[in-house]
């Protein structure tokens, strides 16, 4: 493989890494639509070729899916078992808001520890 053709492989790897980043929240349902949408893009729009298109789509989507998500938000729950909050943790923002127990799902209650961590 010559540099020339490296680089043009790696822009279009990059190409399909930003569509698939921009149109991803579109295709929350269906995964094989976005990708087929990515080749698509790739051989229409930028007239690669429909090998390279699959390829370099491929490589794209190990890469935005190679690692796992950070969890942004997660829940604080109470010391005391008699609590009726809970506090929801902004990750990022190093934030904490108190949630009523009550209008949390029951599915999300029951996850609930029966000691919470670090109290014994």
């Amino acid at each position: 493989m010559t540099p020339e053709s490296l680089d043009y492989r790696s822009s279009m790897q990059h190409a399909a890494l930003a569509y698939l980043r921009r149109h991803r929240e579109q295709y929350l349902g269906d995964a094989d639509l976005l990708f087929d949408n990515c080749v698509r893009h790739l051989t229409t729009g930028l007239e690669v070729p429909l090998f390279l298109a699959q390829r370099v789509s491929q490589l794209a989507w190990n890469e935005l899916h190679g690692r796992p998500e950070p969890l942004w938000l997660g829940i604080d729950w109470c010391a005391d078992p008699h609590a009726t909050i809970a506090y929801l943790v902004d990750a990022r923002a190093n934030l904490r808001f108190p949630i009523p127990l009550r209008l949390l799902p029951q599915r999300l209650l029951d996850q609930r520890p029966a000691t919470p961590a670090g109290h014994s």
